[in-house]
C-alpha cells in the first residue's frame, strides 16, 4: 500500500523544537525503534497506573466484600506508589474477575485511534516495543500501512530472535497483550519472572538495544 512519507530532512514539525540530525539519519536508514509507554495510550483516555489501580482497589472492594479498613490500606499503597503490592493483592483477591477488569479498562478497541498512534505508525521506525496492553497500535498499524502487524510478547522470545535478522516491522508488546492474560505483566510476581526468569527475552531485548537507535 502507498504510504504517506515523513519529513526527514531535519525540519522541525512544531517551531522552536530541534531535531538531532542523527535521529533523522537512523529513522530514514531504518534502524530507529520507538519505545512507547502509557502516555501514548493515556492520549486515547486509557487510564494510567494510579486511575487505574484505583478502579481495581474500588471493585476488590465492592465485589470481595472487602472491609473499609482493608480499602483504606490500599489507598494509603496508592498514595505511597507502592503500586504493585495493590496489583497483587487486587489479582489474588478478584481471580478470574481480574483479567476481564483489565480488558475492560484497558483493551482500547473501541475509542478513536489518536493522531499520535497514526503519526507512529507513517514514520519510518523498523519496530514499535511498548509497556501498553491495549490494541491501539494494532489498530493504527492496519489503518496506516494496511493488514495485520507481527505483534509479539515477551513469551515469543525465540520469534522475536528470528525477526531481529529479519527486515520486517514488528511490534513488541513487552509487559504482554490484553487478549494474552498469561502474558500480562502487572504484579511483582510478574515483573521478577519477566526479569529473572526469561533469559531468552533478557537476550532479545538486549540486542534491539545494542542494534538500534530507541526512541
Amino acid at each position: 500500500t502507498s504510504q504517506r512519507q515523513p519529513r526527514t530532512d531535519g525540519a522541525s514539525p512544531s517551531e522552536g523544537l530541534s531535531i538531532p540530525p542523527q535521529l533523522t539519519r537512523h529513522l530514514r536508514d531504518g534502524r530507529m525503534v520507538l519505545f512507547a509507554g502509557a502516555g501514548l495510550s493515556a492520549m486515547a483516555g486509557l487510564p494510567t497506573w494510579g486511575p487505574l489501580l484505583r478502579r481495581l482497589i474500588d471493585v476488590t472492594a465492592s465485589e470481595s466484600m472487602a472491609s473499609a479498613a482493608m480499602k483504606g490500606d490500599l489507598e494509603q499503597l496508592l498514595d505511597a506508589g507502592k503500586w504493585l503490592q495493590i496489583a497483587d493483592h487486587c489479582k489474588e483477591q478478584l481471580g478470574e474477575r481480574y483479567v476481564s477488569l483489565l480488558g475492560e479498562e484497558l483493551r482500547g478497541d473501541a475509542v478513536p485511534i489518536p493522531d499520535a498512534h497514526r503519526l507512529v505508525m507513517r514514520l519510518p521506525f523498523s519496530a514499535w516495543v511498548t509497556t501498553n496492553y491495549d490494541k491501539l497500535l494494532e489498530r493504527a498499524f492496519a489503518v496506516e500501512r494496511g493488514g495485520f502487524a507481527k505483534t509479539l510478547t515477551h513469551v515469543d522470545a525465540d520469534t522475536l530472535g528470528t525477526l531481529l535478522f529479519d527486515d520486517v516491522p514488528y511490534i513488541l508488546k513487552a509487559h504482554g497483550d490484553i487478549d494474552k492474560p498469561a502474558s500480562i505483566v502487572f504484579t511483582s510476581r510478574d515483573y521478577r519472572e519477566l526479569i529473572h526468569g526469561n533469559a531468552a527475552f533478557s537476550m532479545a531485548f538486549s540486542a534491539i538495544l545494542l542494534t538500534r537507535a530507541v526512541l
